[in-house]
């Protein structure tokens, strides 16, 4: 139905991206346009991909390679109207980097979350194959429909009643009363809906044209829609035109909608100039590209043309390029004759510059200068570089210098953009100033550097001096680094003496800081404190590294401190961070006092921590304690531990003692316990149990662990655990992590069941399944349960087989049974195959299907290898045969390989064939190799003829090629790095490891196979069928 332009129904394959998504996925068939036999050759692809995309019918993207008649010239995410070259970012240059490259900017940091633990939907959910996620299920009717064009019941525009298609196009805000939205409907629409269905749709036109009206005018979408295409299209042929335009255009696009698109077509070609000249741009946007054009078309273009501007602008602003081209260049200079710069605006540059493209440049040229300025204002700078320099400059040329800048500063910036520095040099050095007077800062970025710097060029170096300090400061705002250096260190020496802290800050950091390295430093000193002071002001941290810690500190003594200190804590944090230890050492206490009172966290942490260190010691401590907690404590969250281990434990002690446990959330684990070994653990534990609370919230799990068990006990003891368990599942992760089991034991059910009630998977995993046992024994199974499923396999996550043997066969029998599939498909590798290995074959062959299959989900294909034959083969049979290919290849490969030949050939028809079909699927990837047609007589594996030897030699050369392949790898990483590469040698280190694992896959599968042979002579021919299907999976490239 609807396609890409409108709101996605009917067939996905019916016609295109324009002719609909939805529905029946596969719509118009196999032999169907756009199928498998249909207009794109074998597969319908021209690339490598089936379809473009990362699953069988295309997936997220459907990248058919070709257009499908949606995203074009004009329409959609493409050239015109979009993230694009038209409309959207610009191709020529990227958005505008307010830095010189490499180096500039602040740094980023980040916190890391010892808990964050990857979640899906509903909490769970990495992998589910089993519908919260479902890869595998059908897509929901509402999704496919996205959102229909009013936010109405999406199945309110299926109706077959409507009479062909929905229209195309992007939602457009319209009158609420008129679509009904929110279902809100007013008794007049209903009425009158009521009274209109009482008519046969041939009897309106003998009620009369102003009866029909009367009617119409007070109905609404929903009425028109319930009286299906033929009602509406007999109301419609009984109104005289002058009713639609007296109506609205919302009503008059409602009964449109409402008859459909064909259904109007149907009309009389008379009438459509009544509904056309009724409705505005939205509407047609919302009807289509091809829509609008097609009425056109059948309205007659003589017609179009007689609706006066504002009409055409209307239908123009929504049609594409080739409908532009089919009407013609003639078409388009006489309609743009009609127009004056407001349609144009109203219109868009895209389409402005479409119709320029279609009547020709030699046409355009023709129009004169005022129709030719309407136009260019219309249009934009990647325009005007699609016409070209010469181009351009020329429209510049016959619409006048003095019309050129008159346009303003904007349309000036957005044409000269496309020029080449040869078209500045024509137009002279006085028009360069007095436009240059014209623009600002924002409009000479527009332009682009290199245009700027043609300017300056143009009127003279020299001349920038004579241009007010503003002007002066956009265009340098607007220029890079090799444009500085061309013009020479003494201009830049001349400008910034004419520049205040004002212009600076205007112009940036990172070209405040370009000048200073063209003039040098020697210059910049001979500037003088204040100017000095501007220019330190306008820089950052990164800027005064780059000057050296030598400059930078010749800076703060030229200015003098009380200078210094009058630049603000930012700027001083900047400077500081900038100099050598030892530099601080050297500034009077009295002035580092001054600055660190001023300063808060954030500052210290700019500055780093042995600048804040040498601050702290160049005051001297007992100072920093005067400071008060807020302050000290902001000092030590800047610095390293070491920093905080060289101080006297008694500062340190005093420093405890002063704070609070609000003052310990801002300060990390290590930091905390720095100060905790410099006092001394006994002295900090016999403190009262408010500070040593505070120590606990700065403590984190690796922190007590460092503490050690004993010590992290003993402070769990004088805070009393309900204190650890206010703190919160963080705290309460941190603290169990540390401890002994025996510990977690003697808390006693109650509390550790408050405990595990409060932590998620993340926390278990990071205490670790020694831990994460204890909690579960101390509150016993049955209570864990009784917790839901996800806590169930919140728990069982950090677990590993060693874990569950020591709870016992029961518990974790208990415990598989209790959680879900879509549970069980997120455990992991090592819970999963610890699991399966301590549970005894008879309960494992209990659990259903489905839960199975999650089970083997969570299975890495390598330990499937190691389960067991038993295991194995008890899990295969009890899995529904429709279910195995919701394991995945590389897992059942796995498991296939773990069995030998004899219980392979135990597996009944129907599961080998399953087996079989899923390898197969994974081999050929998304195309999904289907082998159900091969069906079994006693085997599936009869039809099939190979021998073990031809297997295993085909593998064998397989694995030398895939090691030969991980080799060359590993060359290229190497290449790479040493060339400086570091995005390529990291892609091709991933590459490298890939390869590698494929390898050593290859090479257990070439041992199996081998082994094979030395049975064939005693292996059923159902085997030596597969395991030519294995080496045959290794010659297309081996286990993915």
């Amino acid at each position: 139905g609807g396609g890409f332009d409108g709101g996605f129904g009917g067939d996905m394959m019916g016609g295109g991206f324009d002719g609909g998504f939805g529905g029946d996925m596969m719509g118009g068939g196999f032999d169907g346009p756009g199928g498998f036999d249909g207009g794109f050759g074998d597969f319908g692809m021209p690339s490598d991909e089936f379809f473009g995309g990362q699953d069988m019918f295309g997936g997220p993207d459907m990248g058919m390679g070709m257009d499908f008649g949606g995203p074009d010239m004009f329409g959609g995410q493409d050239m015109f109207g979009g993230p694009d070259m038209f409309g959207g970012q610009d191709m020529f240059g990227g958005p505008f980097m307010d830095d010189f490259g490499p180096g500039f900017g602040g740094p980023g940091s980040g916190l890391a979350d010892p808990y964050a633990f990857e979640k899906g939907p509903g909490g769970f959910g990495m992998n589910d194959p089993f519908g919260m996620n479902d890869p595998f299920g059908q897509p929901d009717p509402m999704d496919m429909m996205m959102s229909d064009m009013f936010g109405m019941d999406p199945m309110s525009f299926a109706d077959p009643g409507m009479g062909g298609m929905m229209f195309e196009g992007p939602d457009a805000m319209f009158d609420a009363e008129v679509f009904g939205f929110g279902g809100v409907r007013s008794d007049d629409a209903m009425m009158a809906a009521e009274m209109a269905m009482g008519y046969q749709p041939d009897q309106f036109m003998d009620m009369g044209a102003d009866f029909t009206f009367d009617l119409a005018k007070d109905m609404d979408f929903m009425g028109f829609n319930e009286m299906g295409s033929d009602g509406v299209m007999g109301m419609a042929m009984a109104m005289d035109e002058s009713h639609f335009m007296d109506m609205g255009g919302d009503r008059t696009f409602a009964m449109v909608e409402a008859m459909g698109f064909d259904g109007m077509m149907e009309m009389d070609p008379s009438r459509m100039d009544g509904f056309a000249m009724a409705m505005d741009k939205q509407h047609f946007q919302s009807m289509g590209a091809d829509q609008t054009f097609s009425m056109i078309d059948t309205m007659g273009f003589d017609t179009f043309m007689d609706m006066g501007a504002d009409h055409m602008v209307d239908m123009m602003g929504a049609m594409d390029a080739n409908h532009f081209e089919v009407m013609g260049g003639d078409m388009m200079m006489d309609m743009a004759m009609n127009m004056d710069m407001d349609h144009f605006m109203d219109m868009g540059g895209d389409r402005t510059f479409g119709m320029v493209d279609t009547m020709g440049m030699d046409a355009f040229m023709d129009m004169g200068a005022d129709h030719m300025m309407d136009m260019a204002g219309a249009m934009d700078k990647q325009h005007f570089q699609n016409f070209g320099g010469d181009q351009t400059f020329q429209m510049v040329e016959t619409m006048g210098f003095d019309s050129f800048m008159g346009m303003g500063g904007e349309h000036m910036a957005d044409m000269m953009g496309a020029f080449e520095p040869t078209h500045f040099e024509a137009m002279g050095g006085d028009m360069m100033m007095d436009m240059a007077m014209g623009m600002e800062m924002d409009h000479f970025r527009a332009m682009g550097a290199d245009q700027t710097f043609a300017m300056v060029e143009t009127m003279g170096f020299d001349s920038m001096l004579s241009l007010e300090a503003e002007s002066m400061v956009d265009m340098m705002g607007a220029m890079e680094m090799t444009h500085f250096e061309a013009m020479g260190g003494d201009l830049m020496m001349d400008m910034a003496m004419n520049m205040d802290g004002d212009h600076f800050m205007a112009m940036g950091g990172d070209r405040t800081f370009g000048m200073i390295d063209v003039m040098g430093v020697d210059a910049m000193m001979d500037m003088g404190a204040d100017m000095m002071m501007d220019v330190a002001i306008a820089m950052d941290k990164q800027h005064f590294a780059t000057l050296g810690p030598e400059s930078t500190f010749a800076m703060v003594d030229t200015m003098g401190m009380d200078a210094f200190k009058g630049l603000g804590p930012e700027s001083m944090a900047d400077m500081i961070g900038a100099l050598e230890p030892t530099m601080i050492g050297d500034l009077p206490p009295t002035d580092v006092l001054d600055m660190a009172a001023v300063m808060e966290p954030e500052h210290f942490a700019v500055m780093g921590g042995d600048q804040t260190f040498a601050l702290v010691e160049t005051m001297g401590l007992d100072t920093m304690l005067d400071l008060g907690p807020d302050k000290f404590v902001g000092m030590v969250g800047a610095m390293e531990p070491t920093h905080v281990e060289v101080m006297p434990p008694d500062v340190v002690a005093d420093m405890i003692t002063n704070m609070d446990p609000t003052h310990f959330e801002n300060l990390a684990g290590d930091q905390t316990l720095a100060m905790v070994e410099t006092v001394g653990f006994e002295e900090v534990i016999s403190l009262e149990p408010e500070k040593v609370l505070g120590v606990a919230v700065g403590l984190d799990m690796e922190a007590f662990k460092e503490l050690g068990p004993a010590s992290t006990e003993a402070i769990v003891d004088t805070i009393g655990i309900d204190a650890v368990i206010d703190l919160g599942a963080n705290k309460m992760a941190d603290v169990v992590g540390a401890v002994e089991p025996e510990f977690i034991d003697e808390l006693g059910p109650d509390t550790v069941g408050t405990m595990v009630e409060a932590m998620d998977v993340g926390h278990f995993v990071a205490v670790g399944g020694d831990q994460t046992v204890a909690l579960v024994e101390t509150m016993g199974v049955d209570s864990v349960i009784d917790l839901g499923s996800d806590k169930v396999a919140g728990v069982v996550t950090a677990m590993d087989k060693d874990n569950f043997e020591v709870l016992g066969v029961e518990s974790v029998v208990g415990m598989a049974d209790a959680m879900e599939p879509t549970n069980l498909a997120n455990i992991g590798d090592a819970a999963a195959s610890g699991m399966i290995d301590v549970m005894p074959v008879d309960d494992l062959g209990a659990l259903e299907s489905d839960k199975l299959v999650g089970l083997a989900v969570s299975v890495a294909p390598d330990s499937a290898v190691t389960l067991g034959a038993e295991n194995i083969t008890t899990m295969v049979e009890n899995i529904e045969p429709d279910s195995i290919s919701l394991v995945g290849g590389d897992t059942v490969g796995g498991m296939m390989a773990g069995l030998p030949a004899d219980d392979i050939s135990g597996l009944g028809p129907e599961h080998q064939a399953a087996c079989l079909d899923t390898l197969g699927a994974d081999l050929l990837g998304s195309a999904g190799g289907d082998f159900s047609a091969i069906e079994p007589a006693e085997t599936v594996f009869d039809k099939l003829e190979a021998s073990p030897e031809a297997a295993a030699v085909e593998a064998s050369a397989a694995a030398a090629e895939l090691e030969a392949e991980a080799s060359a790898l590993a060359d290229q990483q190497a290449a790479a790095e040493a060339a400086g590469n570091t995005a390529e040698a990291e892609e091709l280190a991933e590459q490298q490891a890939e390869a590698s694992a494929a390898a050593e896959a290859a090479a257990s599968q070439v041992e199996a196979l081998e082994s094979q042979v030395e049975a064939a002579a005693t292996i059923a021919p159902q085997e030596d069928a597969f395991s030519a299907f294995s080496g045959d999976l290794f010659g297309s490239g081996g286990f993915n």
